[in-house]
């Protein structure tokens, strides 16, 4: 063996012996502790996202800030059960580089889970690494890991987790309902009618409603599109929420306003149409809401308000 060989042999072990001497393979990858279902608070911070959540549970419910917003119970339900389940798979570095992990202050969502006043959870979450995990921090200590596990709830604002649904009526539960819309008045009811014996089986005939408007008795109604209307209550949902008073809104005049009987009550929708200001074009609308069943001022879709703004009874008659 040459001179230059038995060279390159000891670099190659000098490299070799650098590389490993940096890998700590004695690293104790801590666990997360576990939990029973006694799970109470769920506090989410960010600095960067002005992001402040304090979700709570009492007596079986869960609520957001001390504004005291019902929050969404299947989202609660899937954001627990995604913290529950993380495990932490590696450790990435000990350097205290946070901002390459977007796990610095401002970048970083802190979430700390507690259970009757005892913490059980205490991550920062940061980027997702390109295995699809996350980065994140235990607690304030220095070290940066990977966890596995399904959790992309920590950059969410307030509105992602509040409870969308203000009131649920099902279309059969619905006896009559007016739709008010630019001066306009459609009053619709259910006329029971018998239907006619079978003669072949002698067969008592089944009562049935038929839809009707008042003023226009005589025209055939097509009964999907008239339950069309009030299929926006089955559920009524928020597409957002809009930080302003109800009592801002109940001062002005509606575009339209839908009036169903059901439960021994009346209950409204109240739609306001405005110009979008995302819209450059100023042809897209928005449609902000009040509701009779919510304290709270929100938009709904604008596929959903089309079927509230009947502009004529041609819109709901059936076809010959």
């Amino acid at each position: 063996m040459n001179k230059n060989n038995i060279i390159g042999i000891i670099i190659g072990a000098l490299i070799v012996f650098i590389v490993v001497s940096r890998i700590n393979f004695n690293f104790d990858i801590p666990s997360l502790p576990s939990w029973s279902d006694s799970v109470d608070k769920i506090l989410i911070t960010n600095l960067g996202k002005k992001i402040d959540l304090n979700i709570y549970k009492e007596k079986n419910n869960w609520y957001i800030n001390k504004e005291k917003f019902p929050a969404d119970k299947n989202k609660i339900k899937n954001i627990l059960n995604a913290l529950k389940n993380l495990e932490i798979t590696e450790h990435v570095s000990d350097k205290g580089l946070f901002k390459n992990y977007g796990l610095d202050i401002k970048d970083a969502s802190k979430v700390i889970v507690k259970a009757k006043n005892k913490t059980i959870r205490d991550l920062y979450f940061g980027n997702k690494s390109s295995t699809n995990h996350t980065f994140v921090r235990v607690s304030n200590k220095k070290d940066v890991f990977l966890v596995s596990g399904v959790f992309r709830d920590y950059g969410k604002k307030i509105d992602h987790f509040r409870d969308k649904e203000l009131v649920k009526i099902n279309k059969n539960a619905i006896a009559s309902f007016n739709v008010m819309h630019r001066g306009q008045t459609f009053s619709f009811y259910q006329k029971i009618e018998e239907k006619k014996k079978d003669k072949k089986n002698k067969k008592k005939g089944k009562k049935k409603g038929i839809w009707k408007c008042k003023g226009y008795e005589f025209t055939k109604l097509d009964k999907n599109k008239v339950e069309g209307i009030v299929s926006i209550f089955s559920p009524l949902r928020a597409n957002t929420f809009l930080n302003i008073k109800k009592s801002e809104l109940e001062k002005k005049f509606p575009t339209a306003e839908l009036k169903v009987a059901a439960f021994g009550k009346t209950v409204s929708l109240k739609l306001f149409e405005e110009k979008d200001p995302k819209d450059k074009k100023g042809k897209r609308k928005i449609y902000k809401a009040i509701t009779s069943e919510s304290p709270y001022v929100f938009t709904v879709s604008s596929w959903k308000a089309n079927k509230v703004l009947l502009k004529n009874i041609e819109a709901v008659k059936a076809k010959k």
